[in-house]
């Protein structure tokens, strides 16, 4: 996941300070880590503004197990060069860490393949040479070692290696179930608004918009001819499903979701919004020091009579961004 801007927080603090000491009576010190949580506030209220029109920057997904256990999920970018899939052997390799590589699965279960064993349903999920994304599913053969296990595809079966950098997940499916926990993905805490589930079998799971309907419909098991779809409902973290009476059995599912922005640990990131909303967020933390430094007696009148202006012109940008947001 990368930020959206092309300029760094050092840059945009420096910025901010340098237009902030042309208007204090003596040069102020300004903390680092303060100017950088504020500049982050501030781009997150700033995005709150634009509401819509800037959702799909932040649209992301990821990939849910039914069980939970055994995910593996990689970032395609990302070069590993010890994930791979041979197809004359069927031996899928992913080391149990590594750079892009996260495994989720049941407390007391180790990273890797040690506890897991033949019969087991899988879903490896992967991108080929026009970057069309694939869903292969079948059992596990064999564990070769904590790293490796044979493969056998009872469905989309890649038919040739897979390069490195095209394996986007492997999950174990150990039963079917109804309930899945976000927190058991690093993702989690990074969600703003759940757009939609996508199941690979039956499509797009229908959400219900409260907890009555949804039980409602499970009691009944087909109430509202529900027959043929997979219904879901978000609890707390967690995720409820429930199958109609047509579907035998849940396919991958998918979660896509409407992200927040990056939050910056260093300086030297870069700030999580496109370049041309940068202006908006500057003016404003300029405006907030202000106002602060203001009331302590410490601004210039050249200061305040900036700081009325720039009021004035920040009001029209909000009013701008919020009118390019209805459109």
């Amino acid at each position: 996941m990368n930020a959206l801007g092309t300029y760094t927080y050092k840059k945009v603090i420096n910025d901010i300070v340098d237009r902030l000491n042309a208007y204090t009576t003596v040069k102020e010190k300004f903390p680092a880590n303060l100017m950088r949580e504020e500049i982050y506030l501030t781009i997150c209220e700033v995005l709150s503004m634009l509401g819509i029109a800037t959702s799909p920057d932040y649209k992301s997904s990821f990939i849910l197990t039914s069980s939970g256990m055994g995910l593996v999920y990689a970032d395609p970018v990302t070069n590993r060069p010890a994930v791979s899939y041979t197809n004359s052997t069927k031996a899928l390799v992913i080391p149990t860490s590594g750079d892009g590589i996260t495994w989720t699965h049941p407390t007391g279960m180790a990273d890797g393949f040690n506890d897991f064993y033949a019969g087991m349903n899988f879903s490896l999920v992967w991108y080929d040479s026009e970057d069309n994304l694939h869903t292969s599913l079948g059992t596990v053969s064999s564990v070769i070692s904590s790293s490796s296990v044979v493969l056998s595809f009872t469905q989309d079966d890649p038919g040739a290696n897979i390069d490195n950098k095209k394996i986007a997940g492997f999950g174990i499916q150990t039963i079917p179930t109804d309930i899945i926990s976000l927190d058991a993905y690093t993702q989690c805490k990074s969600i703003d608004k759940i757009e939609s589930v996508v199941d690979s079998i039956t499509g797009v799971c229908a959400e219900m918009d409260s907890e009555k309907k949804f039980y409602g419909i499970k009691k009944e098991s087909g109430f509202g001819n529900y027959d043929d779809e997979i219904i879901w409902i978000k609890q707390g973290n967690m995720l409820l499903f429930f199958k109609g009476a047509n579907i035998t059995n849940y396919g991958t599912r998918t979660l896509n979701y409407i992200r927040t922005p990056i939050k910056p640990s260093l300086n030297s990131e870069f700030v999580d919004i496109k370049d041309e909303y940068l202006s908006v967020v500057k003016d404003r933390v300029i405006i907030k020091a202000m106002e602060s430094l203001a009331g302590q007696g410490k601004l210039s009148d050249s200061g305040a009579n900036a700081l009325a202006m720039m009021k004035k012109s920040n009001l029209e940008e909000k009013q701008a961004l919020n009118k390019s947001a209805e459109n």
